[in-house]
């Protein structure tokens, strides 16, 4: 049967083998590298890796398998409010978010940039149309602004300037032969089945 440990202080000294499941009731933490939780961007979150040093907060995942497949980082969201229950999500509803904060000399709570999944059209049974949008902080404000979103149709909205170096190109097509060059002096010059437009 299932055992059941309760303790204020350290389990054991050294390495800890668990051969089930190890479930961490809601409302506490699992803490890897330091001794208590700390908030994050206005959250605890129950998972935290704290530590001092490159390796010590660092998340590792790998993988070993004899054909093409790698490993996975699984973000999903449910309008459920009961787990293993299923509610459609609705255009707009947030998937999942990667967010990044720095210390501001005050606390951990502002963000710096996110990149974002949102579902971007009407949800079905086995049909997700979603938008990635990558937004960053602009120097003075406290809270990220859009940069760039890639919608459910594969294209691609910048809100800023895209900056070509020079001799550089944007191509326009799939076959290499439109295409924007760019060169010194501030010129551009246009290209369509790879002749001077």
């Amino acid at each position: 049967g299932a055992s059941t440990i309760t303790t204020t202080g350290a389990v054991a000294t050294g390495a800890l083998t668990v051969t089930g499941d190890t479930i961490v009731g809601n409302g506490y933490g699992l803490i890897v590298g330091h001794s208590a939780q700390v908030t994050l961007e206005g959250q605890v979150p129950e998972f935290q890796i704290l530590g001092t040093g490159g390796g010590d907060t660092a998340l590792g995942v790998f993988r070993a398998s004899a054909n093409a497949y790698g490993p996975r980082i699984q973000l999903s969201s449910s309008r459920s409010a009961s787990i293993g229950s299923f509610t459609i999500v609705q255009d707009d509803d947030v998937l999942g978010t990667i967010a990044w904060a720095g210390d501001d000399g005050v606390d951990y709570a502002t963000k710096a940039a996110t990149i974002e999944a949102l579902v971007d059209g009407t949800p079905g049974s086995n049909d997700m149309p979603t938008r990635l949008v990558f937004a960053t902080t602009a120097d003075g404000a406290s809270d990220v602004t859009e940069a760039l979103r890639l919608d459910s149709s594969q294209n691609a909205t910048f809100a800023g300037s895209i900056s070509i170096p020079q001799t550089d190109k944007l191509y326009l097509d799939t076959d290499a032969d439109s295409y924007i060059a760019c060169g010194g002096d501030d010129w551009m010059t246009f290209y369509t089945g790879g002749t001077k437009a």
